[in-house]
């Protein structure tokens, strides 16, 4: 299954532990290791994103963000950023209201302490144990399921649509001639949104699976060299 798991742990040193152990395990076949960077916190606070190989990792929140959940669009980065923080903001699109680099990254690590690192990776994995027994001792794991978090957004979108849809309906009624017009413009619009929609969320799954299956061809033959 394809997920985003974050380790929490206390410091740098045990965060690039944390990516040689991954590593290990996508090299013995356990699991597929795509992406990985490290959330930093310093001692006063300051939240730096990095990656595997503790550079500097530029975050834009239209560039990165924009993506995630909502669209896959985004690249790799907004793909596992989106992802794995989604949810702390309710909604990707609140991700947008921060001004800068530097407010999203806090934002990012206000639950995490000070001088702590987390590790996000973007994993393939048939099981938990290997992750688990590797690195259950040495950090908190959190995973999240990316299609389940996928189909919930979708859905919520879907949801918010219908409402807004019904909504209209509802005033249509009580409304008169000239209103009902506007009205009926209104509900015309939020229908034909919401299809478009629908047929991007389906256009979305069909790349997902594509992706997915090209990834599981490349883990088979890497695991049928080993």
């Amino acid at each position: 299954m394809e997920k985003v798991i974050k380790f929490l742990v206390k410091d740098q040193t045990e965060a690039y532990k944390v990516i040689e152990k991954l590593r290990d395990l996508n090299f013995k076949n356990e699991i597929s290791l795509a992406e990985t960077y490290v959330l930093e916190k310093s001692a006063n606070g300051s939240v730096s994103l990095k990656d595997e190989r503790g550079q500097d990792f530029e975050l834009t929140a239209f560039g990165a963000l924009s993506g995630g959940l909502v669209g896959l669009l985004g690249g790799p980065a907004g793909f596992l950023l989106g992802t794995a923080f989604g949810t702390l903001f309710g909604s990707l699109g609140d991700l947008l209201n921060y001004d800068s680099q530097e407010d999203i990254l806090y934002a990012f690590g206000r639950e995490m302490p000070n001088g702590a690192s987390m590790v996000i990776s973007h994993v393939y994995e048939d099981w938990t144990t290997p992750i688990d027994t590797a690195l259950g001792e040495v950090s908190d794991i959190e995973r999240i399921n990316v299609d389940e978090e996928i189909n919930k957004s979708i859905q919520e979108d879907l949801d918010q649509l219908d409402k807004d849809i019904e909504e209209a309906k509802q005033s249509f009624k009580d409304a008169n001639e000239e209103r009902k017009a506007k009205l009926q413009a209104k509900i015309d619009e939020l229908k034909e949104k919401r299809k478009i929609r629908k047929e991007q969320h389906h256009a979305n799954a069909l790349t997902r699976k594509k992706a997915f299956k090209m990834w599981f061809e490349t883990f088979k033959k890497k695991a049928g060299k080993s």
